[in-house]
């Protein structure tokens, strides 16, 4: 049978995965959810997706390929993207040098740290992460930062030595080091080990920050 998960008013709290619809035959009420995020390659569930209380959790519980979907709402959670998902924030797909930032947002208030090739993070608002916001892993191949509005840090995207990246239509305001950072040096005094990349970055606006 069909039917309908709504569960008004429920505490998820330190609950790390709310739902699994097994073969994706139930309604999922999302409004009564609050604040969640839904994946459509669960590990170890084929043909289902899941309700996750973290974005950590469902990354983590997630298959590569997956679609990781994030509701509007504030996360605070230092996140480790770790395998080629397309994590989306609540405005993904919309230019982040152009949005209206005052409602409806993913909010991240953390860095994050990709350490997965393959994957794809889009349509977040990182208002005051610190740091470096967005660091992207030596060797990580087809990595993808789109449509994101990334407040003061250290450095907005750091590439550092990501052999292949597509970087565009981001907000980048308040870097204190560098709005975006590519890198090819390994640190010592030898060329012979530094890394060849081939970022591709385009489209972006940065406000008060270093560019590179």
């Amino acid at each position: 049978d069909l039917s309908l998960v709504s569960e008004a008013s429920t505490d998820f709290t330190n609950v790390t995965m709310l739902i699994t619809n097994v073969g994706n035959t139930a309604g999922i009420d999302e409004a009564t959810l609050g604040h969640f995020v839904r994946s459509d390659v669960v590990t170890g569930f084929s043909g289902s997706e899941a309700y996750f209380a973290t974005i950590q959790g469902a990354v983590t519980g997630s298959g590569v390929g997956a679609h990781v979907d994030v509701s509007p709402g504030t996360f605070t959670e230092a996140l480790i993207v770790d395998r080629g998902v397309v994590l989306r924030g609540a405005k993904a797909g919309q230019d982040g040098r152009t949005r209206n930032t005052a409602s409806g947002e993913s909010v991240l208030t953390l860095p994050v740290l990709v350490r997965g090739s393959g994957a794809n993070i889009d349509g977040f608002h990182m208002p005051s992460p610190g740091g470096n916001a967005i660091r992207v892993d030596a060797n990580i191949v087809n990595v993808t930062v789109q449509n994101m509005v990334i407040g003061p840090s250290a450095i907005g995207i750091y590439l550092e030595r990501a052999l292949t990246a597509f970087v565009r239509q981001n907000l980048i305001t308040g870097a204190t080091v560098a709005a975006i950072r590519t890198g090819t040096d390994s640190g010592t005094a030898s060329t012979a080990d530094d890394v060849v990349t081939d970022p591709t970055i385009r489209d972006k606006e940065i406000v008060n920050s270093p560019p590179r």
